[in-house]
């Protein structure tokens, strides 16, 4: 029930093998997690997607929250915000961006995710 992601499996095959990874190489190994330890890092998993000429989208899941920011693909410029728990439903029935309630919670995904897109090289905050 943990978040990993894609990015993950090369560190993780690479200690299971007794490889030596490249020193920056992206992802965590979970080779503790298949052996029944703790997660590593913050268990939260990043994706991205493309909708050609409308916006591009920046995906963070952490735990049962996913927090989703879209902006315009040209001038950076936010398009939306969605914010999602699973907890009730297990499915996005209800964005939650815009609810004074969960504004603390999106502003920590919101964060995250600008540290894990600026560390990967990627894009940081938008306009």
């Amino acid at each position: 029930e943990t978040v990993v992601e894609f990015l993950d499996i090369y560190p993780t095959v690479a200690e299971l093998t007794h490889l030596r990874a490249p020193e920056n190489l992206p992802g965590r190994s979970l080779a503790g997690l298949m052996r029944g330890e703790e997660a590593p890092g913050e268990g939260a998993a990043v994706t991205q997607l493309l909708r050609p000429g409308r916006a591009m989208g920046y995906s963070l899941r952490q735990g049962s929250f996913r927090y989703n920011r879209w902006v315009h693909p040209v001038s950076g410029d936010l398009v939306g915000e969605e914010l999602y728990d699973y907890t009730e439903t297990g499915i996005e029935t209800r964005n939650l961006a815009a609810e004074p309630e969960y504004a603390g919670r999106r502003a920590a995904m919101e964060a995250l995710l600008n540290e894990i897109l600026s560390g990967r090289g990627g894009p940081a905050g938008v306009r």
